[in-house]
This record gives C-alpha cells, sequence and structure tokens, in this order.
C-alpha cells in the first residue's frame, strides 16, 4: 500500500513487530472496539479498516495527568 511503511524492516526485530501489528489489526477487525496506545499503528489500522469497510472503532490510549484518556476519531 506504501501508507505509512514500517521503518528499518532490514532488522529482524521489525520483522515480529510488522505481523505482531497485523496479527492484532486482524484480530480487532472482529471486535467492536480496538486500543492502542501506538499512535502510527492507530493510524494505519484506522486507514486499512476505512479502506476495507470494517467498522470497528478504533481508539488512541494515552495517560495525561495520572488519567487514562482515550481518543477516537
Amino acid at each position: 500500500m506504501g501508507y505509512k511503511t514500517d521503518s528499518k524492516l532490514k532488522r529482524g526485530s521489525r520483522y515480529v513487530a510488522a505481523i505482531s501489528d497485523a496479527a492484532h489489526a486482524a484480530i480487532g477487525s472482529r471486535a467492536h472496539i480496538l486500543l492502542s496506545a501506538d499512535e502510527v499503528f492507530v493510524d494505519k489500522v484506522r486507514t486499512i479498516y476505512e479502506f476495507l469497510g470494517v467498522t470497528t472503532e478504533v481508539g488512541l490510549v494515552s495517560l495525561v495527568d495520572g488519567r487514562v484518556l482515550i481518543k477516537s476519531e
């Protein structure tokens, strides 16, 4: 697709991370909501789900002043 491609895939450890992200995105596509604190992952998954018509809500989790915040689109 070329959208926000994974960096440094020449390193073996990045392959594991890329496969893990793909697996989480695939499993999340069958859920009502997918939460992650990884902003790049959330951006990618939102774009992929929109392209595929997946209705799973995707939220970005962050910790601000000791409170957990969830930002959806």
